[in-house]
């Protein structure tokens, strides 16, 4: 221990600390964005237009099941509509 002082042995571990730190930080913000630009792709609206000129807003994509559309309006209720009774159904 002659050689080395206390005040270099400080020194060089927060040089080489940050660096660490530094690279996983970059990595983690890297893996963040990904996940926002995925969560983001899946927030798609739907609106649903009736025969009788109505639109209905749906959250979830429309699913067809058994004659009726299935899907979850903005307030999360499920709604069931007869096919017979959709024009369209758009995404936004």
């Amino acid at each position: 221990m002659q050689g080395i002082s206390s005040e270099s042995r400080f020194t060089s571990g927060r040089i080489s600390a940050p660096t660490v730190r530094s690279d996983s930080m970059n990595a983690f913000r890297v893996l963040v964005l990904i996940a926002i630009c995925f969560l983001a792709g899946c927030s798609t609206t739907y609106v649903i237009r009736l025969n009788n000129s109505d639109q209905i807003i749906a959250k979830s994509r429309p699913r067809l099941v058994r004659g009726f559309y299935v899907f979850k309006d903005i307030n999360g209720q499920e709604v069931r509509i007869s096919d017979l009774k959709v024009r369209e159904i758009e995404a936004k």
